[in-house]
């Protein structure tokens, strides 16, 4: 996810068939154990928080982060920048840091501007959330522990994208999406582009079947980049494999919760349509934590 992208709206069904995975046509092989490979998560990921802070501390892991503050942490960083297909400014007054937990939550506006103002700030109708690391990290695996309310027309997403840059930018992205239309689902997606000369911007997107909605409870999502391909866990449980346009370059670790511009021919078929009673809706993090791979 970022601050220009068109968003995907068009899936792929993933099943496993046989041992390997088969994705919109695509056929890869089933994951080689990762050193970071997640364990099977507990019913509530919560209860994994201890174990992960000792073995990130005795491993000198990049990055172990409890929210255990009352601020945004150091090291983090609001996203302000709004973009057309957002129907949200962005500031972090929606942002919260409380007991634990990062609190993103999507409400309704009420006459505030995003943190970088656009021209099309005038039609937005809501306030959106973002945050994301400071630090971009080279191959790694990263684990979060997590629930999303996300409400019909709301989409929220744990990601892991490259530096923007001017004037052309080779955005390469790895995505998990939860759309508020169908929480029983997780969007999966890989992004590579050069931006520009591409217009294709839709990314490779498939979609999980979770055995569970994401709002009823703390779950956790692994992604991770090693050069050769980029894999997805839930709860433990490998998700899917990808071996083309995985990562090269750093990336940075993202959180957000935002609404999908109502007015667009495809919002409501992709995220739901958005209510004005649906608001506030809002994404929890109880932790999160990141491996640099060799």
């Amino acid at each position: 996810m970022n601050p220009t992208d068109v968003r995907r709206h068009a899936v792929k069904a993933c099943v496993v068939v046989l041992g390997t995975i088969a994705c919109g046509g695509r056929t890869v092989p089933p994951a080689v154990v990762s050193a970071a490979a997640p364990a099977p998560a507990p019913a509530d990921c919560r209860a994994d928080e201890a174990a992960y802070v000792r073995r990130a501390g005795a491993e000198r892991w990049a990055l172990m982060e409890t929210f255990a503050g009352s601020a945004i942490p150091q090291g983090w960083e609001a996203g302000v920048y709004p973009w057309p297909e957002n129907g949200c400014v962005m500031n972090d007054s929606t942002i919260a840091v409380r007991d634990g937990l990062l609190a993103l939550t999507v409400r309704a506006r009420k006459g505030e501007t995003s943190g970088a103002p656009s021209p099309d700030d005038d039609g937005k109708i809501c306030v959106g959330a973002e945050l994301h690391t400071a630090r971009f990290f080279g191959r790694a695996h990263v684990t979060a522990c997590l629930r999303t309310e996300a409400t019909p027309g709301t989409v929220a997403a744990f990601f892991a994208i490259s530096q923007y840059r001017q004037p052309v930018w080779n955005q390469q992205e790895i995505d998990f999406e939860w759309l508020g239309k169908d929480l029983g689902l997780a969007q999966l997606n890989v992004h590579n582009h050069t931006r520009p000369p591409d217009t294709d911007l839709t990314g490779t997107p498939s979609f999980y079947p979770l055995g569970f909605a994401a709002d009823t409870g703390f779950h956790r999502y692994d992604l991770e980049w090693d050069g050769a391909r980029t894999r997805f866990w839930v709860d433990g449980t490998i998700a899917e494999v990808r071996t083309g346009d995985t990562p090269t370059l750093p990336l940075d670790v993202v959180f957000n919760h935002y609404a999908v511009t109502p007015s667009l021919p495809w919002a409501a078929k992709w995220a739901g349509p958005l209510r004005d009673a649906s608001l506030p809706t809002r994404t929890l993090v109880d932790w999160v934590a990141v491996l640099e791979l060799p």
